[in-house]
């Protein structure tokens, strides 16, 4: 057995057992990936070190925040009136809101 199959067995094995004791998906790959990575021998302050690298990215906060501002015009009615403005500007055309 090569030294990078042990790692990726804990990966696979680490991910398919947390998701059948019905973990949610992003906490069973992230302590899969942990898992793997200090089977690899891997020090814990250089993994806490790539997990903050790789969030405190700018193209990634992009869709959180999409999906924060979706929210907040659901609640406030805003997207309804969007809709309504739109289907009286193009709505007369076929395929006018497509």
């Amino acid at each position: 057995m090569s030294p990078n199959t042990f790692p990726i067995i804990v990966l696979l094995g680490g991910f398919v057992v947390l998701l059948i004791i019905r973990v949610p998906v992003t906490f069973c790959l992230l302590f899969a990936s942990l898992l793997s990575a200090s089977a690899n021998g891997t020090n814990l302050s250089v993994m806490v070190r790539q997990l903050i690298d790789g969030v405190n990215n700018f193209s990634l906060l992009a869709i959180p925040f999409f999906i924060l501002m979706g929210e907040f015009m659901s609640a406030g009615g805003i997207s309804e009136k969007i809709i309504d403005f739109t289907n009286l500007v193009v709505g007369r055309f076929r395929g006018g809101l497509a």
